[in-house]
C-alpha cells in the first residue's frame, strides 16, 4: 500500500477533475491518495461549489416570507 499526494496548483477544473479520477484509481488499488488544491485551483472549486446564484437567502427575506399570511 502506497501513500502519496497530488498537489495541484492550476488549470481550472478540468484538471480537478483528471486528479479526482486519479485518485480514484489509486484508492481502488488500495492505495492512499491525498488531493491538495492550492491557488487558482483551490479558487476555482470553491467558485464552482458556492457560487452567488446559490447563496442561502438573507435572513430579512425570510423573514418576510413567514410574516406573509398565506392563501388558501
Amino acid at each position: 500500500m502506497a501513500v502519496f499526494s497530488v498537489v495541484l496548483f492550476g488549470g481550472g477544473l478540468d484538471c480537478f477533475y483528471e486528479s479526482v479520477s486519479f485518485i480514484a484509481a489509486a484508492r481502488a488499488r488500495g492505495d492512499t491518495a491525498i488531493l491538495f488544491l492550492r491557488g487558482p485551483a483551490l479558487r476555482a472549486f470553491v467558485e464552482s461549489r458556492w457560487s452567488l446564484d446559490e447563496a442561502l437567502p438573507s435572513p430579512e427575506s425570510f423573514h418576510f416570507q413567514n410574516k406573509t399570511p398565506r392563501r388558501s
